[in-house]
Parts: structure tokens; C-alpha cells; sequence
């Protein structure tokens, strides 16, 4: 018997455009896969938004227009959601397209993989065309059980280093199976104008039982450069709050509270750092910085790692006057375009007391010692400890 196809609610916020919504749609109705429905909820526009997506909806049965008042894209979602009658919601935001084989795509790993939840990555379009791929910072593949606490869980919100998510927190970078949407989506507060996305994004994932990261990059965002809104909004802090207050109810009561809470701590940070950049300007600067060696105080060290955390590690310790820097080295110095990194070899040649491994990853740390151990070198001479973030202004 041939396998009835899931379907498929696709739904599109809009307000005030007039500009873009019409690629928009056209990238949505030209989609290869047929078993879908169309929900655009036009959130109070102003502008002729409304009259385009009413054309549209007169020339396309599958398309549901529902006009609100102006209420806020949570409002508006949430909308979408209630009207949708597909097993599997997705989003498009309405000055963003996606390829024709987009949601065909989609489908084809949910089926696959019988997987609750979707995460895949995106084009960022400039406006002269030009566009660059941006991906999500856990590696690909099928997570559930305790794979999905271990690898997921523990870096979706924050990976280790400033603004880098493990799962991008914007909705439409995914597909969603509908029951899981609806176990969060409604306690998101309306008030939250900053963030939305993460807060119905993240326990989503935490009710999901089966997520793929899938390396797709069928969707296009429009990257405004800051045309998008206009963020001087006085309710921002008020936003932040209920942001934050949202998270938290999700992951405090979770099994995985533990891990969950202080990855909620640095994305409140870095969220209000971006709140303020945003709307006010203040631009702060995120440094890494090393946690205390005390075993290589007065000891000559050399840096292993020439990636942005390693300069930010040799940058501290040839500042640090207890510790002597006495080399430089990464595997792959020829690519690192600076004249002070060495290759690995020079170590043989270098009188030291420890090697100090400058880089971010606990998993790359550990790649290295093995390497390093396997040519002869002690292991308790090398040295590795996660890195922290100081805020300083700029």
C-alpha cells in the first residue's frame, strides 16, 4: 500500500511587506510538494501587505488568509498554529524564500528518520545578491536517548563561545512535528519582542524524542542590515524578562536542569549585550579569557592553537607576567596567516615546563594530547582548561 504523505502547514506571519512578500509566496506555491496548506496571518499591516497576500489566496486554494490586528509576530504564530490542520508545522518569514524542493526535502528526512523535529541550516541573501551559508553548530545527524542529552541538550543554547548557538533559536530553520509545537508555543508571553524564536525553539527541542540536524541550506534569509525593525522599543528590558522567565519554567524542572540552567545564564547575557547594541548603541567587547594555570606559574609554556580562541589565549599570557611564553605552535600555522605561529615540530627544539592547549573544543583538546602523547610527549606536562568570557566596553 502506497504511504499516504505527511502533511504539511507552512505558515507566514506578515506585517507592513509590501516589498517582498510576493517573492515570498511565489517561492512557497512553487514548492514540488504537494500535500500542504499555506497559512498567512497578516499581524495589523499598514502598508499593501494584506492586498497582495488577498490576490494570492484568490488564485490558490491552498492558501488561508487570517487578518488580525496588530498583536506581535508571538501572537501571530500562535494564530497559525491553531488554524493549522498539517501534522508538521514550518515557517517562513515573510521577507525570506525558500527552494523549490524545500519542504520535499523536509519531509523526506522527517520520514526517514521518524523524527519529531528538523533543524537544518540557511543562505543569508545580501542585497547584491551574493549569499553565504550558515549551518548549525551541532554536527549532523540523528539524536535521541542519551545521545540527544549529551550531544544536543548541553550546547543547543550556547556552544562555548560569544553568540554561537549549537541550534540557531529562529523557527524557521526547522520543521516541526505539530504535537510538540503545541505542548509550548501558547505559554510563550506576547510581550517577549526580543528572543521570540528561542523561546518557543528550546523546549520545543526538550519535548522532542527524536531531532536530526540536517545539512540542507534550501532557505533563503533576507539579511537587511538591520532594515528588519526597529528595535527601540521601551518594553525591551520587560522582554528580556519574560524571555528569560519562559527558559527557565522549561528547564527547571527538566531532568537536564542542571546543564540546561547555565547555558540559560550566558544567553541572557548575551542577548542583553545584543539588546544593547541594538537599541542603544553601547557596544561591548566579549573577550576570552584563560582560566588560572597555577601549575605554570613562573614555568615556561608554549601555546598550542592559532584559531580566534588561541590568539585570544596567547594574547593573555604574553600579558600575564607569571607565565613565560616561550613558543607558538598550530598544526596548521601556514594557514593561520601570522608570522608568530610555528609548526608543531619546533617543540623537540624548545626547552619548556608545560604545553598549553588553546583551544575551545574539549573533544579537538583531546585529539592533540593523543597526538602529542603518541610522539613522546609527557601528559602531565599538557595542560587544557575550558576558557571564560569577560565583558569589557569598547
Amino acid at each position: 500500500m502506497k504511504r499516504v504523505a505527511e502533511r504539511v502547514s507552512v505558515i507566514v506571519p506578515i506585517y507592513n511587506e509590501e516589498k517582498r512578500i510576493g517573492n515570498c509566496l511565489d517561492s512557497i506555491i512553487n514548492q514540488t510538494y504537494e500535500n500542504m496548506e499555506i497559512i498567512l496571518i497578516n499581524d495589523g499591516s499598514t502598508d499593501r501587505s494584506l492586498e497582495i497576500c488577498q490576490e494570492y489566496a484568490d488564485h490558490d486554494s491552498r492558501i488561508n488568509l487570517i487578518d488580525c490586528g496588530r498583536a506581535g509576530v508571538v501572537n501571530a504564530r500562535n494564530q497559525g498554529l491553531r488554524n493549522a490542520t498539517g501534522n508538521y508545522i514550518t515557517y517562513v518569514d515573510s521577507d525570506d524564500w525558500i527552494e523549490d524542493a524545500h519542504i520535499k526535502r523536509l519531509i523526506d528526512t522527517v520520514e526517514n528518520y521518524r523524527a519529531d523535529v528538523v533543524c537544518f541550516g540557511l543562505k543569508r541573501d545580501r542585497e547584491e545578491g551574493i549569499f553565504e551559508e550558515s549551518f548549525q553548530n551541532i554536527p549532523e545527524g540523528v539524536y535521541e536517548g542519551e545521545e540527544l542529552i549529551h550531544s544536543v541538550y548541553t550546547r543547543m543554547l550556547y556552544t562555548g563561545e560569544y553568540y554561537k548557538f549549537g541550534i540557531l533559536p529562529c523557527l524557521w530553520a526547522k520543521i516541526f512535528k505539530k504535537t510538540v509545537l503545541e505542548q509550548v508555543s501558547y505559554k510563550v508571553d506576547s510581550r517577549i519582542i526580543l528572543g521570540e524564536d528561542g523561546a518557543v525553539t528550546y523546549p520545543a527541542l526538550l519535548k522532542a524524542k527524536r531531532i536530526v540536524i540536517s545539512p540542507e541550506t534550501t532557505y533563503h534569509y533576507y539579511d537587511g542590515q538591520g532594515e528588519r525593525r526597529n528595535l527601540r522599543d521601551r518594553h525591551l528590558n520587560e522582554s528580556l524578562y519574560y524571555l528569560h522567565k519562559v527558559l527557565y519554567e522549561a528547564f527547571e524542572n527538566n531532568e537536564n536542569s542542571d546543564i540546561l540552567l547555565k547555558q540559560l545564564r550566558d544567553y541572557t547575557s548575551y542577548m542583553a549585550v545584543d539588546m544593547l547594541k541594538k537599541t542603544y548603541g553601547i557596544a561591548l567587547n566579549i573577550c576570552n579569557i584563560v582560566i588560572e594555570y597555577p601549575e605554570a606559574e613562573g614555568k615556561d609554556v608554549i601555546v598550542y592553537g592559532g584559531g580566534k580562541t588561541g590568539r585570544e589565549i596567547y594574547k593573555s599570557m604574553i600579558l600575564d607576567p607569571r607565565i613565560n611564553v616561550v613558543g607558538w605552535v598550530d598544526k596548521n600555522y601556514q594557514n593561520k596567516n601570522h608570522k608568530l605561529i610555528q609548526s608543531p615540530q619546533i617543540i623537540s627544539k624548545i626547552d619548556f615546563d608545560y604545553i598549553i592547549l588553546a583551544v575551545r573544543d574539549q573533544k579537538v583538546a583531546l585529539e592533540i594530547e593523543e597526538e602529542l602523547v603518541c610522539k613522546g610527549m609527557e601528559k602531565n606536562r599538557i595542560l587544557w582548561k575550558p576558557v571564560q568570557y569577560e565583558i569589557r566596553y569598547e
